[in-house]
């Protein structure tokens, strides 16, 4: 959903940083509720297609209030799989693998796409994450098909 819309942002510009930004709140909603099962984030790694946005980088790394750092692997999905896959089969191959092991000899980070958190923006978002919380609650089920 988009919210606040009028003349001055209805502009695709805004648009799509609006998008981006709900995208990071909803997802910054889901790291609040692992923080307070004890699981506290000190940096994020993005991968895919948007880690290779300096923009939307910096939006993350203002939301979550953490650093993050895009990893050198685009494909990530695809490694991920490949060293589950490796793992699994050390133990067939006589010598089982510690995962961490397999990882950090396979995992690399791009450390030129590190951005930290801007604490104006960061205390702007913290805002517009109450917000964001608040509309989710009070619309939950208003767009349900029956």
């Amino acid at each position: 959903m988009y919210f606040g819309l009028n003349r001055r942002t209805l502009a695709k510009g805004h648009l799509a940083r609006a998008a981006i930004e709900g995208a990071m709140l909803g997802m910054n909603y889901g790291l609040r509720r692992l923080a307070t099962l004890g699981v506290k984030a000190k940096e994020i790694r993005l991968t895919g297609g948007g880690a290779r946005s300096a923009t939307w980088r910096q939006i993350a790394a203002d939301v979550f209030g953490v650093p993050v750092v895009a990893m050198a692997e685009d494909e990530s999905a695809a490694l991920g799989g490949a060293l589950q896959a490796a793992w699994c089969d050390s133990p067939g191959k006589g010598k089982p693998a510690a995962l961490a092991a397999l990882c950090a000899r396979s995992v690399a980070l791009d450390e030129s796409t590190r951005c930290l958190p801007d604490k104006q923006r960061a205390a702007l978002y913290r805002s517009r994450q109450a917000l964001h919380d608040r509309l989710g609650t009070d619309l939950r089920g208003a767009f349900e098909l029956r």
